[in-house]
């Protein structure tokens, strides 16, 4: 039976581990660690430093915000885009696009694909489902009925 100070000790050695593994966790809602990798910083490959990709979308890149966590309070509103929708008269079955262009600094964080449908209303809702994906409202399965051609 664990006395008082064998309890305090083994809590003590629990924080030591839980703060060494605090890099391994997005620093916004505890998403594991799912890359590290040693990237090249210019088109040169000159000069490298390390990109963090995490389980929720979460990337650091030379330690440096490249995307944001759907938890961050500062995560872009689908509002923090310009959409805009082009036609194009020989694209055939799906001929309009629906293009994010960011407003704010966030959402330039954010790169979203491009929507395309058969009219400018389907371009923009598979748009706004690729940003719903994005931000964690979505699912993979709905996402993919959301988006699937047809």
């Amino acid at each position: 039976m664990a006395n008082g100070t064998a309890i305090a000790e083994l809590q003590a050695e629990i924080e030591g581990l839980q703060s060494e593994l605090e890099e391994y966790r997005c620093p916004h809602c505890g998403a594991a660690l799912s890359i590290r990798a040693d990237a090249p910083m210019d088109d040169e490959q000159k000069h490298r430093d390390v990109v963090e990709e995490f389980e929720c979308g979460f990337r650091r890149y030379g330690g440096s915000l490249d995307r944001p966590c759907p938890h961050d309070p500062r995560f872009p509103r689908f509002e923090d885009y310009d959409v805009v929708i082009e036609s194009d008269p020989r694209g055939g079955k799906e001929r309009f696009t629906a293009m994010a262009r960011p407003k704010t600094a966030m959402a330039k964080k954010l790169r979203l694909n491009v929507g395309s449908g058969s009219s400018g209303e389907q371009a923009r809702n598979r748009l706004e489902a690729h940003y719903l994906y994005a931000a964690g409202k979505m699912t993979n399965d709905e996402w993919f009925r959301a988006t699937a051609g047809g």
